[in-house]
């Protein structure tokens, strides 16, 4: 295969969402290195696919910027996106960037064997590219079958399979354990890492699996309220942190922050539009306010005493 192609680095600067009227992202920042795999770490409904939607160009933010190797995605014209979204292998939502890449007319090996030769694969690193993908994501038992022929979930494993085997310099996959079987998670960890330390892709995926999280990531970010909460290397940032109540307790500590909420009558222009204000509460503020508090009342209460024990009034 061609290896010509270099690694992509993604930046998102100040990323806004609002959907209707719901605040989804508020002024999120990440840099996701090129040739890293970065997992975006984020319950169900926290906006992971959102994020995913503006950074291909499908859905525009409400503010901020997306940077594609420098460039804004929101500022390139059609063919320029075009031409980026042809670096591009994604799954989001379960399907492919472009809609479903399965050909009815083709076999499940056929399918992913065409993207491996459209990446530039002779025909006899084909084979070798292609069956070992096959084998180990449990579709050897449908490999002479056409799509159709085959269960939901299997096809999804077809479609995570093309993008493998595409050769693109950034893969983005969406929800993988959601729309993966479970008995084949540990088998599509090591393709992914097999396919970044091989060809050096940056890869970029959204879950809200724990240890599928700490299995594959170089670097994992905490998506929360809006906003990458947390970043570190998994090893670190979830040390300790086995189950869904340990997460939450961790990072999602701050119910006294509330939802985000949002100011419709202000905000910067963004287009011909005035874009809304987010206000939100720093999770660790009120923590503080309350602990300067209590050490006011010792103060007093210590100065108070020592007023009484030397005798003055």
């Amino acid at each position: 295969m061609d290896d010509s192609k270099s690694a992509s680095k993604l930046e998102f600067d100040g990323v806004t969402s609002v959907l209707g009227e719901e605040p989804v992202l508020h002024r999120l920042r990440l840099s996701v290195p090129a040739g890293q795999i970065t997992v975006i770490l984020g319950q169900p409904g926290s906006g992971k696919t959102t994020l995913l939607k503006h950074l291909v160009g499908i859905l525009p933010p409400t503010g901020g910027s997306i940077r594609l190797d420098g460039r804004d995605v929101w500022s390139m014209t059609s063919d320029e996106l075009a031409s980026a979204r042809g670096g591009i292998a994604a799954v989001i939502g379960g399907t492919h960037l472009d809609g479903s890449r399965l050909f009815s007319s083709m076999s499940v090996y056929e399918n992913v064997a065409c993207v491996a030769r459209h990446a530039g694969a002779a025909d006899d690193e084909v084979h070798a590219a292609v069956a070992p993908l096959i084998q180990e994501f449990g579709l050897e038992v449908f490999a002479d079958s056409f799509p159709e022929e085959i269960p939901a979930h299997a096809r999804r494993r077809v479609l995570l399979a093309q993008v493998l085997v595409s050769g693109m310099p950034l893969i983005i996959l969406d929800d993988v354990d959601t729309t993966c079987d479970p008995r084949y998670l540990d088998a599509v960890v090591r393709a992914i890492k097999s396919v970044n330390e091989k060809r050096r892709a940056t890869v970029l995926i959204t879950t809200n699996d724990l240890s599928f999280a700490r299995g594959v990531a170089d670097e994992v970010a905490v998506l929360w309220n809006g906003k990458i909460a947390s970043l570190g290397p998994p090893d670190v940032l979830l040390r300790g942190v086995r189950t869904g109540d340990e997460f939450g307790r961790r990072f999602f500590r701050s119910d006294l922050a509330g939802p985000l909420q949002v100011d419709v009558g202000g905000g910067d222009l963004h287009g011909d539009e005035r874009a809304r204000r987010f206000f939100s509460v720093d999770p660790g503020r009120p923590v503080w306010c309350v602990a300067a508090l209590l050490l006011l009342v010792v103060v007093f209460v210590f100065w108070s005493s020592a007023g009484t024990i030397f005798g003055r009034p």
